[in-house]
């Protein structure tokens, strides 16, 4: 008899080469409320992926609100999506080619239905496989922009009276293992990270554009994410003012002699330079990549889909679609 967990973390492994480590932390993380679609032969699991819970709140001005340019729901608050994020899809090499995860996809687009989701969505492992989810109904969605940092003046000249004063009070601190930044923001494993969830949250909505929906996520959720930032190799920076408010903050990924910053987000343009000279500076003999949603005019490169979507909610508006479409996911787990 097969233990599905077990069965299926070796397959995750196997198929995508993570650690034990990050598979454990990903499927304890989201406990009973992640979903689990598998096929079962020979005695064996087989084919399976993993249905990752998630809330999307639509990021909306009082502007916006007051002018009803924006959907709201019967409450009059802003309206929230439920989105089931797939990953982990694996299939054995031996039993590829037959149609299994197909299949899945199907069962799972059902599954999600029922329970009352509005869409599903995944990042595809390879670009090739945009044309295989596309048979499923899955559409192109999530712009994001990747470029290579440079050394310009946009960098090296921060001036202006207000930058100087904000100066004065701006720390930033950079951490490389998940003790240092339990510590710092004064929580524990055994703790829930309420504060740190509402400090991210509310710079996430000053940061992400007016009328597209943003991920709200969990303690728990937020949890998994830090975890995953530095079981694969990575670091945070937080930047912080005078009140000690979250200002500012950068996941960067270390591969290779390479730093990738996966997620930058600055209440404003001074704090976003000062974070990106400080990682320049404390990798000046390694290439720096960066991926955020805007074209910054000191970096350059291409904008490009991150993932992939498929409503499967009747009823849901146009301008909801679009709005859901044009999300972020910087922290996803992929």
């Amino acid at each position: 008899m097969i233990n599905v967990k077990r069965d299926f973390e070796i397959l995750w492994k196997d198929t995508f080469k993570d650690s034990e480590e990050y598979v454990r932390m990903l499927f304890d993380g989201y406990g009973n409320k992640s979903i689990i679609e598998y096929i079962e032969q020979d005695g064996k699991l087989v084919s399976a992926m993993l249905g990752l819970p998630h809330r999307f709140v639509l990021n909306a001005n009082t502007s916006d609100i007051l002018d009803r340019r924006v959907d709201l729901d019967v409450s009059g608050h802003c309206s929230v999506l439920y989105g089931l994020y797939l990953c982990g899809l694996s299939t054995h090499p031996a039993y590829r080619c037959q149609g299994l995860m197909g299949n899945l996809i199907k069962r799972i687009e059902q599954r999600a239905s029922e329970l009352g989701y509005d869409f599903i969505f995944l990042i595809p492992a390879d670009s090739h496989l945009q044309d295989y989810y596309k048979k499923f109904g899955f559409e192109d969605a999530f712009p994001r922009w990747k470029g290579s940092l440079e050394m310009t003046a946009t960098l090296n000249n921060l001036s202006g009276e207000s930058d100087i004063r904000f100066n004065q009070f701006l720390r930033i601190e950079y951490f490389g293992d998940i003790e240092s930044l339990l510590g710092n923001i004064e929580i524990s494993e055994n703790h829930k990270i309420s504060r740190f969830c509402n400090e991210f949250d509310n710079l996430e909505s000053i940061v992400q554009p007016d009328a597209v929906y943003r991920i709200l996520r969990s303690e728990d959720e937020m949890l998994v994410v830090i975890k995953e930032c530095f079981i694969s190799g990575g670091g945070m920076y937080i930047a912080r003012d005078e009140n000690t408010t979250l200002v500012g903050i950068a996941f960067i990924y270390k591969h290779e002699g390479i730093i990738t910053v996966y997620k930058l987000s600055a209440k404003n343009y001074y704090v976003r330079n000062s974070l990106l000279k400080r990682i320049r500076n404390d990798f000046y003999d390694k290439k720096i990549k960066i991926f955020d949603r805007s074209e910054f005019t000191d970096i350059h490169g291409e904008k490009f889909n991150a993932g992939m979507l498929k409503m499967i909610r009747e009823g849901l508006t146009v301008s909801k679609i679009e709005r859901i479409k044009n999300a972020e996911l910087s922290l996803m787990l992929d």
